[in-house]
Formats: C-alpha cells, sequence, structure tokens
C-alpha cells in the first residue's frame, strides 16, 4: 500500500452544479469537505472530527493540525487555517520517503488529474536537479511549483516540500470565498 492510497477519495465533490456547467464539463465540483472535514465547520466541530478520525488535534490560533496518531495505518495529517470563524484552506499533508518523494509526487499528482482532469495551471517545468531528486532540489531551497486545479468557487494545488528535514507532499483547498 502505497503513502497515497485512497487519494481519490479525500475530497467530496459538491453534487449541485448548474446546468449549463454540467452540459461543458464532466469533471467534478469544488468539493465541499475534504476528508470528514467541511468547509462550513466551526473551530469546534473541526476539533471533534479530528479526534473522531483517530488523529491528535492541537489549535494554535487560527490553525487546526490533526495529526496521525504514532502507529497509525494512516500517516497523513491534516491542517486546517480559519478565517472569520470558518475554515479558509484544508490542507492534507502526506509523508514521503525522501528517496521517493519524486514517484510519490507524480502518483498524487496523477491521481488528482484522473479525478479532476489537467490541471489548469500545469506543474512548470523543474531544472534538471529537481526531476533527478526532488528531496535535494528541496533541501537546496528551490522550490518547484506544483499543478493547480481551479474551479470559480475555489482551487486545489498540490505542493512539495522538505519541512524540518521531512519530505512531504501539500494538498492545498482554497475556496474562493470561504466565509460566504
Amino acid at each position: 500500500m502505497t503513502v497515497f492510497s485512497g487519494a481519490l477519495v479525500v475530497a467530496k465533490a459538491s453534487k449541485q452544479k448548474s446546468a449549463p456547467a454540467a452540459a461543458k464539463s464532466s469533471r467534478p465540483s469544488f468539493p465541499r469537505s475534504v476528508l470528514q472535514f467541511s468547509f462550513a465547520m466551526s473551530l469546534s466541530e473541526v476539533g471533534n472530527a479530528c479526534e473522531n478520525s483517530g488523529r491528535l488535534a492541537h489549535v494554535r490560533g487560527a490553525l487546526v493540525d490533526c495529526t496521525a496518531k504514532p502507529g497509525a495505518a494512516d500517516t497523513s495529517d491534516v491542517r486546517i487555517r480559519f478565517s472569520a470563524g470558518k475554515p479558509a484552506q484544508i490542507t492534507v499533508i502526506y509523508h514521503a520517503p525522501r528517496a521517493g518523494l519524486n514517484a510519490q509526487y507524480d502518483a498524487l499528482s496523477g491521481s488528482l488529474q484522473t479525478q479532476y482532469g489537467r490541471a489548469q495551471v500545469p506543474a512548470p517545468k523543474w531544472p534538471a536537479a529537481c526531476s533527478a531528486s526532488l528531496a535535494a532540489c528541496l533541501a537546496a531551497s528551490e522550490h518547484p511549483g506544483g499543478p493547480v486545479w481551479h474551479w470559480p468557487n475555489g482551487s486545489i494545488e498540490v505542493v512539495p516540500e522538505l519541512r524540518d528535514g521531512e519530505a512531504l507532499i501539500d494538498l492545498k483547498y482554497t475556496p474562493e470565498n470561504p466565509n460566504e
């Protein structure tokens, strides 16, 4: 089982589509929730959902970090950033081995393309050093961008990074107007 098994089901797309939008595209709508976290939840509801998912909730001001418990089968973490009392961004954080970061990045980006179609903003062509070893590239303070999918009401972005020496891939779900 890879780090990203189930990546296609991390978001629940809105089932509501206008007739013209449905005719133009079969692409799912921007998700109204990610894993068990809805963009309509309050801070306390997010904390409860985090605990109920088997993760540990850590509240730091307008951020809630839901971290996997030690030994958990699902090692992904979730970070929810709040604005005006509602989630303004939900980020699923996948932990990847440094040596396999390129392959994991490609697998996650590919699964999102399968689900949502081609990204409206494709990942830029990376320098040769990044293509050879994404982890080494990030360690050298390079910040290669990832693909971005856009909708009128939100976006999804894939962001590879090193944080405290650990290879991560952030999957950022950002609603366009989170407080409406």
